[in-house]
């Protein structure tokens, strides 16, 4: 049986799944658990059968339910994402458990991740950090960054920059993108290490190329404020485009900037619009309402529209904006694009000036 079971683990791992299935469906109409979860394998990824989850934790379960840690591991992320059952993390949980009680590193890591987070009923660092030791020491990628983010940062145990540096190395060795994303933080904060934004922009670089993208959005700030390096306007652009592609809208301020004044490249004041626009729709943001209305305002590369400037800033002002509500103010004293309204518009310079906005001040002073 052992033989016929490595048999079918090496076909599945030289994508012969159809001899691998072959043996898989054999050996489990005789009970035997690591076929059942190879079965259940198959179901959940579409191989040589069609895709069907109902009957991929049919076999998961009959698999855990004889103790197979793999099956017990893959019952637990059923429950955990809520595939074709009810989500349950504290039932993903009980599974991952009995996983890690037997050794299993995916097992562990799971756990050590509830733990961690406390996805379900339990917030224990403690037991989370032990978890992922014991899981990172049988050569888990994920436990060992998760290691490093704790200790680099303090989290539930006492800061060690040392060995968050050693855990982050075990994982990037591995390739794994957030260890190379970490470590480039490390050497451009210089945490442990001398700061050094070349090495930096060297793990940033991997992590890119191994697809953690938030690393694209942080070298774009490495070039954008010359981090150590000379500043480069050109390539934060391109970085910055690239991240607010991929959905990164924290960077939409300092992109939709660049563009209208023609930082690092043409410049586009339709393409900042359209920034600032999605910003806003996507996430409310107030100080790109602000932007939208001064562009109109001054008519920076567009028409001046006073009464589409004073609907944004007034957008703005309502989110509570302090330059949008001394502006819109003005708007109002003058009758810019709105009916004039010198006691509304001085509502709106006194709730700028308790924000401190200088210029409100003065009017107000001066009033």
């Amino acid at each position: 049986m052992r033989k016929q079971l490595k048999k079918a683990y090496n076909a599945a791992m030289a994508d012969d799944f159809a001899t691998a299935y072959k043996i898989w469906q054999e050996l489990a109409a005789l009970d035997v658990a690591e076929a059942q979860n190879g079965l259940g394998y198959c179901y959940s990824f579409g191989k040589i059968v069609e895709k069907d989850l109902v009957e991929a934790l049919r076999w998961f379960r009959l698999a855990a339910e004889q103790g197979f840690c793999k099956a017990q591991y893959n019952l637990g992320l059923f429950y955990k994402s809520g595939k074709d059952v009810e989500r349950d993390i504290n039932i993903a949980e009980s599974w991952f458990k009995l996983a890690a009680d037997q050794g299993y590193e995916f097992g562990q890591y799971q756990l050590g991740l509830s733990y961690c987070f406390g996805y379900g009923n339990t917030l224990d660092k403690e037991l989370a950090y032990d978890l992922f030791e014991k899981a990172a020491q049988q050569g888990n990628a994920e436990s060992a960054f998760q290691l490093g983010c704790m200790l680099r940062l303090a989290d539930g145990v006492e800061a060690d920059l040392e060995q968050a540096a050693k855990w982050y190395h075990l994982a990037a060795e591995q390739d794994y993108p957030p260890a190379h994303h970490d470590l480039a933080l490390m050497h451009l904060k210089g945490l442990f290490y001398e700061k050094d934004s070349l090495k930096a922009i060297h793990f940033f670089e991997k992590a890119i190329q191994l697809g953690c993208d938030l690393a694209i959005l942080n070298l774009g700030n490495v070039y954008f404020y010359g981090d150590g390096v000379p500043k480069d306007e050109a390539k934060a652009r391109e970085y910055f485009i690239w991240a607010f592609e991929l959905g990164y809208l924290e960077v939409c301020i300092k992109l939709a900037c660049m563009v209208k004044n023609g930082q690092g490249g043409p410049k586009n004041v339709d393409l900042a619009l359209r920034i600032l626009r999605v910003a806003v729709e996507e996430a409310e943001d107030i100080t790109a309402c602000a932007a939208i209305g001064f562009i109109y305002l001054h008519g920076e590369g567009v028409e001046q529209d006073y009464v589409e400037a004073a609907e944004w800033l007034r957008k703005a002002a309502d989110g509570g904006n302090a330059l949008a509500m001394y502006n819109y103010g003005l708007m109002l004293r003058q009758g810019d694009g709105v009916d004039q309204d010198e006691i509304e518009a001085d509502k709106w310079f006194c709730l700028a000036a308790r924000q401190g906005q200088p210029d409100a001040r003065r009017i107000l002073f001066d009033a």
